[in-house]
């Protein structure tokens, strides 16, 4: 059973220096400050889709020119004005996605965030094609499907670049205060020293929330405050999730920003869909794996093998050159060792041969030397 939280307030200070308690409104400040850097990529990912569209009209003109011999569509002919419209709708429509999805508030990891942009700009591609096909336009299949895909990659490489220019500046670090002592809070600011580029820099931790939290007169704003901290992460375990309720609850009604990392050690992270339910505070997370689906499935086995047959078609030399050496000896090239497959089925798996040739008569005459053995 797990001792009850006692009155005494425990704060373990990181390597980090813990500086003197800084005014509330100056910590306010600081964190507008951070709201500003972030709604900034809306510049970034503006200016990544027009030279992502302009990277590809090049590539299409090119391509037209050196390849078929004939000029390419450049958008100044009957079409223009329809061609250049659709764009700029679909264009907003990701902008107005991405603000959507808090990319403008809310601070991502470098794979959260390609998968979110990468998935929406194949969505984006889909939606200019279908809108071009549907205007009946002429237009460069090439400069539609290359402009997405190079819009993609800009926005990903411009926030990036922007982020490490931040980093320079010293601007994009966020002073962040840990609630928790556990192992879930252990596993969390592992995972944020990780992740660098999310600049969440732990200024100190915090072990007895509602202790720490009557002392600074139940307010938010002043217990960040005394350690000059931006940004909160809760991420208690147990009987300290529970007695932490009516602080966490006015956490939300503050003007502090926060994260919640909530105990889920053994339990998967993804493929998890979240469910909520009208008139209870409840969270219902359901394992909801894609595999489970025929077409995930056929997807990912063909990936499986084209991934791998292209993998063994580039190390073919290598391997080969592997095989040469091994026959040097005389014994065979491969070795096969009985495994247990699907539905357990046996079957042969090979591999490169490691041992003598006559490793099976050189271990029973070991063994009959040696009874020791």
């Amino acid at each position: 059973m797990t001792p009850p939280i006692t009155a005494q307030q425990h704060i373990a200070p990181t390597t980090d220096a813990v500086t003197a308690p800084a005014p509330a409104a100056k910590a306010l400040h600081q964190r507008h400050d951070l709201s500003r850097l972030l709604r900034a990529y809306i510049v970034t990912d503006m200016l990544a889709m027009a030279i992502g569209f302009l990277l590809s009209l090049g590539l299409a003109v090119l391509v037209n020119l050196e390849l078929f011999g004939r000029e390419a569509s450049l958008p100044l002919g009957n079409f223009d004005a329809t061609r250049m419209i659709g764009l700029g709708v679909v264009a907003i429509a990701m902008l107005l996605w991405c603000q959507r999805k808090g990319h403008y508030r809310v601070r991502l990891n470098f794979w959260a965030e390609a998968k979110a942009v990468i998935g929406a700009f194949a969505v984006a591609m889909t939606m200019d094609g279908f809108l071009q096909f549907a205007a009946k336009n002429d237009f460069s299949r090439l400069w539609l499907m290359s402009g997405w895909v190079f819009a993609g990659l800009a926005v990903l490489a411009l926030r990036a670049a922007y982020r490490a220019r931040l980093r320079k500046m010293g601007a994009w670090e966020v002073a962040t205060l840990l609630v928790g002592n556990g192992l879930t809070a252990k596993d969390t600011r592992a995972a944020l020293d990780s992740e660098s580029g999310l600049g969440y820099r732990i200024v100190a931790t915090l072990d007895n929330l509602p202790a720490a939290f009557l002392k600074a007169g139940r307010s938010w704003e002043r217990l960040v405050a005394q350690y000059n901290a931006d940004y909160v992460v809760i991420a208690l375990d147990g009987a300290q999730l529970d007695n932490a309720g009516h602080s966490i609850a006015q956490l939300t009604r503050e003007n502090v920003p926060f994260s919640i990392s909530p105990p889920r050690r053994n339990l998967p992270i993804l493929d998890m869909a979240p469910q909520y339910f009208f008139s209870h505070d409840v969270k219902l997370l359901t394992y909801n794996s894609g595999l489970e689906q025929p077409l995930p499935r056929f997807i990912k086995r063909a990936f499986d093998v084209v991934v791998a047959g292209l993998a063994l078609l580039v190390l073919s030399p290598a391997l080969l050159a592997l095989a040469v050496l091994i026959k040097r000896d005389g014994g065979s090239v491969f070795y096969g060792h009985a495994r247990i497959g699907k539905n357990g089925k046996m079957f042969n798996c090979l591999k490169f041969r490691s041992m003598i040739h006559n490793s099976e008569e050189v271990l029973a005459e070991c063994l009959a030397e040696n009874a020791e053995a």
